[in-house]
């Protein structure tokens, strides 16, 4: 199980943002073989860092490359069932981003907001 991707941070000239820049950046061949070799590298140190119970957690991610987006959905596959009725987990953000959503639909509906009265 993954616990939140809270505090994630990217440095912009890390392999896995370069490599997903490849084209914008007009990266050979070679240097986008060298950045994946690196990242893969990379990776198996931070494997080797880990602790056996540690690695554990880390089994049932997908060894493959995630969007952040994919990366949320698969958090959110062991979070717990979202409350107030709504449908399926929902990580925090993603339930204030689908609040704010909501109510500017009320917005441009010209409804007023749950709980207002519209004068």
């Amino acid at each position: 199980m993954m616990a939140g991707l809270k505090g994630v941070e990217l440095f912009a000239d890390s392999p896995a943002v370069l490599l997903a820049r490849a084209k914008d950046l007009e990266l050979t061949e070679q240097q986008i073989q060298q950045l994946q070799r690196l990242e893969e590298s990379t990776r198996q140190q931070v494997r080797e860092l880990l602790t056996e119970e540690q690695r554990r957690h880390l089994q049932d991610v997908p060894k493959d490359r995630l969007s952040m987006m994919e990366l949320c959905m698969h958090r959110m596959q062991d979070m717990p069932a979202a409350q107030d009725g709504e449908a399926g987990p929902m990580c925090p953000m993603c339930r204030r981003m689908m609040e704010k959503m909501k109510r500017d639909r009320r917005k441009d509906a010209g409804a007023a907001p749950k709980g207002e009265r519209r004068e």
